[in-house]
């Protein structure tokens, strides 16, 4: 004689695998190696196939609730996997970019950039070109020139510019036009506010790019007397 167990549907059979699986683990003494949706697919099948053995068959089991959910467990597979997949795709994409931006960063050692700062060199011959950051409603904006031992040797006026980044040329003179030496000099740009406040504005002077930094997860570039900086501060390279 057959005795016909409690039927369950197969939507509460699989309501129930996964408030199993939310809860304590069975422990076996064996680490699992399985994904949650692989557990709960193994549970949902050996669990069925026992209703199926044990079905009345006056009344059995709805093979179309059955189909369904074991389409369900399929499709969370599925997921899982490509959950996965695209997980590991996005890490291999940002590894990707990282090195492609290490490679650029390092092909500029050695090179000349436009980056924010007040100190350059001047090689005793050539003009040296920058640029000061114009806000809006900035008044008339003057740009001083100091040698190395902090010495205002020539001024710049660049009168009332646009906003935006206003080009700035020293030919290397002092302001009785007297040719300078070779060395280490700064640029310092001021202005005044819209109330008459004087300001320092920001300028960009040339620098030479001595080294990368890639440590902290960001990229950033040391120049020659203006200390270390991002890479995306760098308005031109020479």
């Amino acid at each position: 004689m057959t005795t016909a167990i409690n039927q369950t549907s197969a939507a509460s059979l699989y309501e129930n695998i996964n408030a199993a699986n939310k809860g304590s683990d069975i422990n076996t003494g064996k680490s699992s190696t399985k994904s949650k949706a692989e557990e709960t697919q193994d549970r949902f099948l050996k669990l069925l196939m026992t209703q199926l053995q044990n079905q009345d068959p006056m009344n059995p089991m709805d093979s179309a609730q059955s189909t369904t959910q074991l389409a369900q467990i399929q499709m969370v597979t599925g997921i899982d996997e490509l959950n996965t997949s695209i997980a590991s795709m996005a890490t291999s994409y940002q590894a990707g970019l990282s090195v492609q931006a290490a490679g650029l960063a390092s092909s500029l050692i050695g090179h000349e950039v436009l980056a924010p700062g007040s100190k350059f060199s001047f090689d005793g011959t050539n003009a040296r070109e920058a640029r000061v950051a114009i806000p809006d409603k900035t008044g008339p904006v003057t740009v001083a020139i100091y040698n190395a031992n902090g010495v205002k040797v020539d001024e710049i006026a660049l009168g009332k510019p646009k906003a935006g980044l206003s080009e700035v040329k020293w030919d290397g003179t002092d302001a009785q036009g007297n040719k300078l030496p070779a060395g280490t000099y700064k640029m310092v740009a001021t202005s005044t506010d819209e109330k008459g406040n004087a300001k320092e504005l920001t300028a960009y002077v040339p620098a030479k790019v001595e080294s990368i930094d890639l440590s902290g997860g960001s990229l950033k570039l040391t120049v020659t007397g203006n200390g270390s900086m991002s890479l995306n501060d760098v308005i031109r390279i020479s």
